[in-house]
């Protein structure tokens, strides 16, 4: 009897110690960015290209917002965008807002952004308008959307942390220094600070449930808000961007030098999961896990409960 408890905990050891098995990324198909070939380079600037950041989304309604794709059909926000009642739709493949035209670089055109409804709002129960707690929402759109390399999802891991960094990606058409929202999409890079700075600067109690950065050059302003928080790591043998946060509330005048909060989104995955089990589409097309994925983890599940039914006799 001994001998066989000992195996079954090894076993459950081994799929508890084993990154691909128990971890995973909640769309294979994330990360994945590239240069564009037809742009020119900016020195000094803070534009993007049209192919660094496909999994960004423009949430329309009477308050835009930023969000990201994290699946085909779900989209990462925050929820103090979509508390009004009112029907959203979220903007794929936009790069150059305000402007009806294609955009083109040296006679080259990108396919125009496109639509799609959102047929499913949620924001997190506990969420609170005072403190920002749990500013976190999904949207369901109302039809899968198709990747290509100007719309594709952000990674987000399952079952494990993110190794920490001290730097981030932020990326949006909010508020310039000109005091307007921007045409382009615009990023800049904030660094990780003490919880204590952003409690200090705003009066609150952020935790770890949040992500307190800033630059002393640059900062996310009206109109980021939603928008996700990120950096690019080895995942395996491929380079991929995972999403760490969204942007929650900052400074009003969006000074440089003053640290923003972020709500942490890996924090929060159990409630991303739990959230698209309820809301996801039931058909064969759109299962939660790969078929592989759910043997191992169904095969866990039996491990563990043997070992848990042999220990007690």
């Amino acid at each position: 009897m001994a001998m066989v408890k000992a195996t079954i905990a090894a076993f459950v050891c081994l799929f508890l110690g084993s990154n691909n098995v128990v971890s995973r990324l909640l769309d294979e198909n994330c990360g994945i960015s590239s240069d564009d070939p037809y742009d020119w380079n900016i020195i000094g600037g803070n534009r993007t290209n049209i192919h660094q950041n496909p999994w960004m989304v423009l949430v329309m309604s009477s308050k835009p917002c930023g969000g990201s794709l994290i699946t085909s059909r779900f989209v990462l926000t925050a929820a103090h965008c979509v508390l009004l009642e009112e029907l959203f739709y979220v903007r794929l493949g936009e790069y150059q807002t305000l402007d009806p035209q294609p955009y083109c670089v040296n006679d080259h055109c990108i396919p125009r952004f496109y639509n799609i409804s959102a047929d499913m709002t949620k924001y997190h129960n506990d969420y609170n308008k005072t403190t920002h707690k749990n500013d976190i929402a999904l949207l369901r759109l109302s039809q899968a959307v198709e990747y290509s390399d100007y719309v594709r999802p952000i990674c987000l891991l399952v079952d494990e942390q993110l190794e920490e960094t001290p730097i981030y990606n932020a990326i949006g058409w909010g508020g310039t220094e000109y005091g307007q929202s921007s045409r382009i999409l615009l990023k800049t890079t904030v660094y990780y600070m003490n919880v204590l700075y952003c409690n200090k600067k705003y009066q609150k109690q952020a935790d770890q449930s949040q992500i307190c950065a800033g630059s002393q050059t640059s900062n996310t302003c009206k109109g980021d808000s939603g928008g996700p928080l990120s950096y690019e790591l080895q995942y395996g043998n491929k380079s991929l961007t995972f999403q760490y946060g969204l942007v929650s509330y900052g400074s009003r005048k969006c000074h440089v030098n003053t640290p923003a909060v972020y709500t942490n989104v890996t924090h929060h995955m159990n409630w991303i999961v739990d959230t698209m089990a309820e809301f996801e589409p039931r058909d064969s097309d759109n299962c939660r896990l790969p078929i592989v994925q759910m043997y191992y983890q169904n095969t866990l599940a039996i491990l563990q409960w043997l070992y848990s039914i042999l220990s007690s006799t």
